[in-house]
């Protein structure tokens, strides 16, 4: 009875060894194989010469890929805009920055208004020149509610694209200015276009200072300010002496 029933057993392994060895051939099926890597993102960074970077990028927009983990991003402070983005991508994208960092037309003449005015509680009120009248109007519903006198009108010429700085001095006149003077100036004023392609100027680091006798005091002023031509922005606003303020309104007109 034993001599009998080892053949058979040696037999059912026999049997099982060829399946086992054609499974092992096969290795893993399809479904275990890691699928194939997406095509590699790259970089770039591009530097701009004309044109502000965040004025340019929301035209940039619609030339991304939209895939996770792509980006676009602006710095007016380098001047450089970062892609990363699939290859084609980022050419597209770069061929349009060469087409919008251009200076667009000949370098224009652009008056630049600067108006100061003191505003406080007590002191005088004088009228404004017309042209600011809208802006000042609002001002004084606001926190400048209390008279405002124009202290410094200043005018300054320059040209569309200036990158070596501009500005100037004098000396504040009217009522409670004493022997007040002031300077002012920016890095550079340069043509943009806004997302639904209005023109404007953009000057870079506005400054505007005022040092007065102990009295008055002084202050000091700096910003961005992105002006589209003829319509005059309050810069802004800064506190002085016994409690009045600052208020400086800028205007850009274009001048034939």
């Amino acid at each position: 009875m034993r001599s009998w029933l080892r053949p058979v057993v040696v037999c059912a392994v026999a049997a099982a060894l060829p399946v086992l060895s054609v499974r092992a051939a096969e290795g893993p099926k399809p479904s275990d194989t890691p699928s194939a890597a997406p095509t590699a993102y790259g970089g770039r960074v591009y530097q701009l010469k004309h044109r502000r970077p965040r004025s340019v990028v929301d035209i940039l927009q619609p030339l991304r890929s939209g895939s996770p983990g792509t980006e676009i991003a602006a710095s007016d402070e380098l001047w450089s805009i970062s892609v990363r983005d699939f290859p084609e991508n980022l050419a597209a994208i770069g061929e349009a920055i060469v087409r919008l960092d251009t200076d667009s037309g000949p370098a224009a003449d652009v008056e630049l208004r600067v108006y100061v005015l003191l505003a406080s509680e007590t002191g005088p009120s004088t009228d404004v020149p017309a042209e600011i009248a809208p802006v000042v109007a609002s001002a004084r519903s606001g926190k400048h509610s209390a008279n405002l006198a124009l202290v410094a009108p200043i005018v300054q010429r320059t040209r569309i694209g200036t990158t070596d700085g501009f500005g100037g001095q004098g000396s504040a006149g009217g009522p409670g200015m004493g022997n007040a003077t002031y300077s002012y100036g920016a890095e550079s004023l340069l043509r943009s276009t806004t997302s639904n392609g209005t023109a404007r100027v953009d000057l870079r680091r506005f400054r505007f200072d005022i040092n007065g006798s102990g009295e008055l005091g002084s202050a000091k002023i700096s910003s961005d300010l992105s002006l589209e031509l003829g319509k005059p922005v309050v810069a802004a606003s800064a506190t002085l002496a016994q409690g009045r303020s600052l208020l400086v309104v800028v205007s850009a007109v274009a001048v034939n």
